[in-house]
C-alpha cells in the first residue's frame, strides 16, 4: 500500500482538483483525519494551452514553449497563470500552513508544477531551475522546519509506488 509511507500525519490538505482530492482522503484515512482544500495549492491555469501535448503547445507557439522551457520565471500560459503567480501563492501558503500548525505533521499534496515550484521557493532557488527538479507521480517530498528554515529532507521519492506495483503482480 502506498501510503504506509506515510508515518504519521496531524492534517492534510490538499488542491481541490478531484486526483489531489482522491489522493488526499486515502491519506487522511489512515490517520481518521479529513482532507482539506487549500486554494494555494491549485494547479495551473494553462489558460489556451489546457489540454495540449507539450508537443501540441510548441507547434502552436513555439517562441512561448522555448521561454517555458528555457525561462521558467518569465513564463505566462496564453490566458492563464505565470509561474511566477504559481509559486508566490504556492509557497505563500506552504508558509501559511507551517506558522498556523508548528509543531504538527502537514501532508499536501498537489501538482507537480506546483511541487516544482514549492520546492523552489522555499529553497530560495530561481524558478528558471523548474525543470532541474524532477518529480514522478504520487512522489514523497519531506520539508522540516526549525526556527524559521525549512530543510529539504526528502525529494521525488517514489519507493510507495514501486512496491506497490510489487504487490500488485
Amino acid at each position: 500500500d502506498w501510503s504506509s509511507d506515510v508515518c504519521s500525519s496531524d492534517l492534510v490538505y490538499a488542491s481541490s482538483v478531484d486526483r489531489a482530492m482522491v489522493t488526499a482522503r486515502t491519506i487522511a484515512s489512515r490517520f481518521g483525519l479529513p482532507a482539506t482544500v487549500e486554494p494555494g495549492l491549485l494547479d495551473a491555469d494553462y489558460g489556451e494551452w489546457t489540454g495540449l501535448s507539450f508537443e501540441e503547445a510548441k507547434a502552436r507557439d513555439p517562441e512561448l514553449y522555448d521561454l517555458c522551457i528555457n525561462h521558467a520565471s518569465q513564463f505566462r500560459a496564453p490566458g492563464g497563470d505565470s509561474m511566477e503567480e504559481i509559486r508566490e501563492r504556492s509557497v505563500a501558503a506552504v508558509k501559511r500552513l507551517t506558522l498556523e500548525h508548528e509543531g504538527k505533521t502537514i501532508v499536501l499534496v498537489t501538482h507537480t508544477l506546483v511541487i516544482r515550484l514549492i520546492l523552489l521557493g522555499i529553497l530560495g532557488l530561481s524558478t528558471d531551475n523548474f525543470w532541474r527538479i524532477r518529480q514522478d507521480t504520487c512522489a514523497i517530498n519531506v520539508l522540516e522546519y526549525d526556527k524559521g528554515v525549512y530543510y529539504l529532507a526528502a525529494v521525488n521519492d517514489s519507493c510507495q509506488v514501486r512496491e506497490g506495483m510489487k504487490h500488485r503482480k
